[in-house]
């Protein structure tokens, strides 16, 4: 069994999470769908949910590759393969998030976080992540550290604070976690005699190193943001922090950070029994 180390799950959490923390939102309601997938919209969360099925298929079939109990054929990789892309369709992965984080909050919630995308600031921040997101991620790494070193220590403090305010790490790390189990997990499914560990058993373990990943993943995330918010004023930063760091930004953060996860942990577990039963259809 192969419960990726926190080296390969850091490595996870910079070529997917460098996209994806940049948009950790803000704050919503218990309202309906549509205003739910409105303001992740706007918060630019929800164009991350697209990327998360490719994601999860690499870590999947790398899973495969390392398991030796149940050599497969090229068809039966193929295979295999192919039924994360129709478990883990952009569609159910959006009903399955949306749903989940329009149930979550209240709708002083929702209010707040529309005022503050807004805002003169608000809006200043959504087009430097919008920008950074389409950049080289690996550049923006070695540009962001480089600068990071350069600034004086007031600075430093300020970035740290709004890297607190948006959980970024934690929403990383969970991710990454999330999504290594499930893929392992589901490998394992996939190729072994006898049945695996329940996920929530190998989530579990997993999460003991969460401390360290988030940790490791801090210094990564705080370099990205020196880039990313190179051209944002002191005052700026302090505003977004502010705005982060309230009750709707915690409470949207940690809605947003648990939908992900259960959606993750969702359709891995589908993922799974479909793997033990060849001739079952992924629900639509």
């Amino acid at each position: 069994m192969n419960i990726p180390s926190p080296t390969n799950m850091h490595h996870l959490a910079i070529a997917f999470g460098m996209l994806c923390c940049f948009f950790v939102p803000t704050a919503l309601a218990s309202v309906d769908q549509a205003t739910a997938e409105r303001v992740l919209a706007k918060s630019g969360t929800l164009s991350q949910i697209d990327a998360l099925p490719t994601q999860f298929k690499a870590n999947f079939e790398e899973g495969l590759r390392e398991q030796r109990e149940l050599p497969l054929t090229r068809e039966e990789f193929n295979r295999r393969a192919g039924a994360v892309d129709r478990v883990f369709a952009v569609s159910k992965l959006r009903a399955s998030i949306v749903g989940d984080v329009a149930k979550a909050l209240t709708g002083g919630q929702v209010t707040a976080l529309e005022l503050w995308y807004e805002s003169p600031v608000g809006k200043r921040m959504l087009e430097l992540e919008a920008a950074a997101a389409k950049s080289d991620q690996v550049a923006a790494l070695r540009e962001g550290g480089a600068a990071l070193r350069m600034l004086p220590a007031e600075r430093v403090a300020l970035l740290r604070s709004l890297l607190e305010a948006t959980q970024a790490s934690d929403f990383v790390a969970e991710l990454s976690i999330d999504m290594s189990v499930g893929a392992t997990h589901a490998a394992l499914m996939a190729t072994s005699r006898t049945p695996p560990p329940p996920i929530n058993a190998l989530r579990e373990g997993a999460a003991k190193e969460r401390a360290q990943i988030v940790k490791s993943l801090a210094e990564s995330l705080l370099a990205a943001y020196a880039q990313t918010y190179e051209s944002a004023s002191d005052a700026e930063l302090k505003t977004y922090a502010a705005f982060m760091a309230s009750a709707s930004g915690k409470a949207f953060s940690g809605a947003v950070i648990s939908a992900f996860s259960a959606a993750l942990i969702s359709g891995a577990t589908e993922l799974g029994k479909v793997l033990v039963e060849p001739n079952k259809t992924p629900k639509k």
